[in-house]
């Protein structure tokens, strides 16, 4: 459908896209693939994209909190790729179906939200992920600062954001689990040991994600100095568990937040 911005039209009119180019409204037809063209393969690949687009959207907007927008600009392009290497790794071509017990998301381990500053280049000391049972726990082993921590230019405190998201991908649910945090002033020469737990839940996907937010004093305050040319933020290992979903406790998860664009998505995601 298409928008009046109070002077010209944007988007589509019928079998026409109507938008704006230096100016000048301009009008032109939209263009169509003739069925016989679109082939049993064509069909499946668009399927896989539609829904790996949907899925790559969603996931990414779980962590608003932690990456805060603060990402290189290339950033969703090259979420959306590893999201369509692991669906498609596991595809099944004669039903082009993913089962939900073999889908493996090992493709974003140690994915950086910005590659302007990745997050192992700030943070020297690897944060270890361990799964016990329905436990999932993350430790930060003893910082020996500054060594340890390179800070920012100018900053004068640093903020460890440390969280988990789970997701029911069969039922389009997600958990985003609390914020653990950990400051760090410039002045200070080590930080202790941390150490974070978080549940996971049979038949679904649990990803870490650790942050750093760099903050400098001004007008008696802490202001945040992050930007998209400097934001430190990556996944540190995605966690499948399996077994059967608890569909009772994950309804009660907020829905996964999809773009409106992506709305007529099909899932290609199935229990076995």
């Amino acid at each position: 459908m298409a928008r009046f911005d109070g002077k010209h039209l944007r988007g589509l009119v019928g079998p026409t896209i109507s938008k704006v180019h230096r100016g000048k409204q301009i009008i032109q037809s939209k263009a169509v693939t003739p069925k016989s063209a679109r082939t049993k393969g064509t069909k499946n690949a668009a399927e896989v994209f539609g829904y790996g687009s949907s899925l790559a959207c969603a996931i990414r907007k779980a962590f608003n909190t932690v990456v805060a927008g603060f990402h290189d600009g290339d950033m969703n392009t090259r979420f959306l790729t590893e999201i369509l290497q692991s669906l498609r790794q596991d595809l099944d071509e004669k039903t082009n179906r993913v089962i939900l017990e073999e889908l493996n998301f090992s493709a974003l381990d140690g994915f950086d939200f910005n590659l302007c500053s990745p997050l192992k280049k700030s943070l020297l000391v690897k944060p270890e992920v361990t799964v016990t049972g329905n436990i999932l726990q993350i430790e930060l082993p003893e910082l020996q600062l500054p060594q340890d921590l390179k800070f920012l230019k100018g900053a004068t405190y640093c903020r460890l954001n440390c969280t988990v998201v789970s997701f029911d991908l069969k039922n389009e649910r997600m958990l985003l689990q609390e914020v653990h945090t950990a400051d760090i002033s410039f002045t200070d020469k080590t930080l202790a040991p941390q150490q974070w737990t978080f549940e996971t839940e049979p038949g679904c996907l649990t990803v870490p994600v650790l942050s750093l937010g760099f903050m400098k004093h001004k007008m008696g305050g802490l202001v945040i100095i992050n930007s998209q040319k400097f934001s430190p933020a990556a996944i540190l290992e995605t966690v499948f568990s399996s077994g059967e979903i608890d569909e009772a406790k994950t309804k009660k998860w907020q829905r996964m937040r999809f773009s409106p664009k992506y709305i007529k998505r099909k899932s290609i995601i199935y229990e076995d």
